[in-house]
């Protein structure tokens, strides 16, 4: 399930979605992961749904939603919402992987046989999903492919997921969904690089938002204003 839900059928939503749109508003789309852990979570985990984490993440979402405003009124981009749709039926998936992931880490099952098997059952599906559909097999000696593929092979698979993996185990699947808003700061610097993507104040402010939905998330004003209460009991005393 775990392979399925997040290595594959994730992945094979995700790479149809950004054929419209760009992998910034992807990545942005992406951050909704973090509303279906809590509800994942708190259904087939039993999960308490923490009330700061639900906050910061509504306040993720407000910031998700000014960046992708200006996405949908763009009369030039009509394919907009078929790749939203796509990338957010991706982010169940993964959604769902990341909660199968989590029950087999209390079960103290080992982060990297998990991911092998997980892996291999996910390209063994996608393979065959391939030849059903009439996809032909193609490889491409190129600098640009061959680093490519090694690049999402070792460091966007084996090593993301080992350490995704292991942050779920740590401290929930709530928590861990949370990472999924950097994911939209990176992306649109390098989209705005790489892909044309237009960097405005607007989209400035909503990267703002989201950041500042991420610090409360976490619970990183807690542990500052603990800081700062016993700062002030230290002068009293």
């Amino acid at each position: 399930m775990q392979g399925l839900f997040l290595f594959g059928i994730n992945y094979w939503l995700t790479y149809t979605g950004i054929e419209n749109i760009t992998s910034a508003l992807a990545a942005i789309v992406c951050t909704s992961i973090m509303y279906f852990n809590i509800i994942f979570g708190r259904i087939f985990l039993g999960d308490n749904i923490r009330p700061i984490v639900a906050v910061g993440a509504t306040i993720g979402l407000l910031g998700v939603s000014i960046l992708l405003v200006p996405e949908f009124v763009d009369d030039s981009k009509p394919s907009t919402l078929e790749g939203v749709l796509f990338a957010l039926a991706a982010c169940v998936f993964a959604s769902l992987g990341s909660i199968v992931s989590a029950a087999t880490r209390r079960r103290n099952i080992p982060i990297i046989q998990l991911n092998a098997l997980g892996m291999g059952y996910a390209a063994t599906m996608v393979a065959l999903l391939s030849l059903v559909i009439g996809y032909e097999f193609n490889l491409e000696f190129s600098y640009q492919y061959i680093g490519s593929l090694l690049y999402l092979s070792i460091f966007g698979s084996i090593i993301a997921f080992g350490a995704f993996i292991k942050l779920v185990g740590q401290i929930g699947p709530d928590k861990a969904g949370y990472i999924t808003f950097v994911f939209p700061v990176i992306a649109i610097l390098l989209s705005a690089l790489f892909e044309g993507y237009q960097l405005t104040l607007y989209s400035l402010f909503g990267l703002l938002i989201i950041l500042c939905g991420n610090f409360i998330a976490m619970e990183k004003h807690t542990a500052l204003l603990s800081k700062f209460k016993n700062k002030l009991v230290n002068i009293e005393s």
